[in-house]
């Protein structure tokens, strides 16, 4: 029988699946606190002299865009996987048909 084995991809592509929710939610997360480290620093009263706070923003802004690259990656992970799941639940419910009939 195969279907063991199906039904332990499928456990394994949902532990995928949900490591990679976790981690696009941390994602998510350090995006919104660097936007709104970004909003903040721009609302601010910035002395065009102070050196330092604009590289922050810059660091800052560099670190946005670290996050955005990041955040499209894990999407395309986890439509990857969502698709690799789609197709061995497909499989798996196959076999069980082709056991019953």
């Amino acid at each position: 029988f195969s279907l063991p084995l199906n039904h332990q991809g499928n456990d394994h592509a949902n532990e995928d699946v949900r490591e990679l929710k976790i981690k696009l939610q941390k994602e998510i997360a350090l995006r919104k606190q660097a936007e709104e480290e970004i909003q903040n620093l721009k609302n601010s009263q910035l002395n065009p002299t102070e050196a330092g706070v604009n590289a922050d923003v810059i660091k800052l802004q560099n670190l946005l865009d670290d996050e955005i690259r990041q955040k499209q990656k894990l999407e395309e992970e986890v439509l990857l996987l969502q698709s690799r799941l789609a197709q061995l639940t497909f499989g798996s419910g196959q076999v069980v048909n082709m056991i019953y009939l």
